[in-house]
């Protein structure tokens, strides 16, 4: 064999061995993937048009399937709103979770309430603010100072007030729309995030009928945060002196609120709810709860309500895997 032909097949023995190698490489990855938990599927909700709002309805298979084995819970209603230029499928597994009771059969604050643990069900109802998703009608009112929205103030209040009456709205109107096995409706509640979390508070205050509610990273004082952003920026001052909730904590009297924010959030700091929540605690939640670690403000009677205020470190405007969870469980130990 000359030179020339013992290269070549120098050459072919080691392109062998690296397609070979290759080849190994491919199938060790393969297996690997194979041996990885498939990713959790998207929650698939319900939809339903009530009124010419588009509703996204969490739950409804679970109640049907109680009632094929006798099983006839009391059902409450969470109403879900999302935050400003988001939508509700980006939250779809967080209000898959609120209808999940975290603490099962062990469920003490069921049986503290006089109904039977385990005989609870909730139906999460997923909305779209108003000027969102298929309620679009103006890019640029959904958008800040900064890039260009010199009405950012009005259009925000519009369209968290607006929100909130549409909920009060659903109040009056959505149990027709539910299917038979949800009866009479337990109790309401709202959680909201951001935008949300400001449409939230204004619901409660206008409306006895929602008993509880959670804010995450938004705000009752709405002067008090459009200050923060712009200063001197002109604001609605009889509308919120009529409907801001930190002019209307007495509103708040035998609910069950739970406020999140992030520690490090600059667009919706935890500062901008210190005047609602003092106004909350001096005037509504007078009698402490016992402290825990990072609770700022813990209050809880049978008579007034339940208060419980949290600034987690180290966190900004978001919604975290920390007060998802929070909010899960403050829901389930309310009803």
């Amino acid at each position: 064999m000359n030179s020339q032909q013992s290269s070549t097949s120098d050459l072919d023995i080691q392109t062998g061995a690296q397609d070979r190698s290759l080849a190994a490489d491919t199938r060790t990855t393969a297996a690997n993937a194979t041996n990885q938990p498939e990713p959790e599927p998207e929650p698939e909700p319900e939809v339903l048009i009530v009124g010419g709002l588009k509703l996204f309805v969490f739950g409804l298979d679970q109640l049907r399937a109680k009632h094929r084995v006798g099983d006839f819970p009391s059902v409450s209603v969470c109403f879900f709103a999302h935050g400003r230029k988001s939508s509700p499928n980006k939250y779809f597994k967080f209000c898959m979770r609120l209808c999940q009771d975290p603490f099962g059969s062990n469920n003490s604050h069921s049986a503290e309430s006089g109904r039977q643990s385990g005989n609870h069900h909730v139906i999460a109802v997923a909305v779209e603010q108003r000027n969102h998703g298929s309620r679009l009608l103006s890019d640029l009112q959904n958008e800040s100072w900064k890039a260009g929205n010199d009405r950012h103030c009005y259009d925000m209040w519009a369209i968290q007030y607006g929100t909130a009456c549409d909920l009060s709205y659903l109040i009056d109107v959505l149990p027709f729309f539910l299917p038979p096995e949800t009866g009479a409706i337990w109790r309401w509640i709202v959680v909201g995030v951001s935008l949300g979390g400001h449409s939230t508070l204004l619901a409660m205050a206008k409306d006895e009928r929602i008993k509880i509610g959670i804010s995450i990273i938004g705000c009752g004082d709405y002067s008090s945060l459009m200050n923060y952003r712009a200063k001197r920026q002109p604001v609605f001052v009889e509308s919120l002196r009529r409907h801001d909730p930190v002019h209307l904590p007495l509103q708040f009297k035998g609910r069950s609120l739970l406020l999140l924010h992030g520690g490090d959030d600059k667009l919706v700091p935890s500062s901008c709810s210190q005047g609602f929540v003092q106004e909350l605690r001096s005037k509504v939640y007078t009698r402490a709860g016992p402290q825990e670690e990072g609770v700022a403000v813990l209050a809880d009677d049978a008579a007034t309500g339940r208060l419980k205020w949290i600034v987690e470190p180290g966190v900004g405007h978001t919604c975290s895997p920390f007060m998802e969870e929070q909010s899960q469980q403050w829901l389930w130990s309310s009803l």
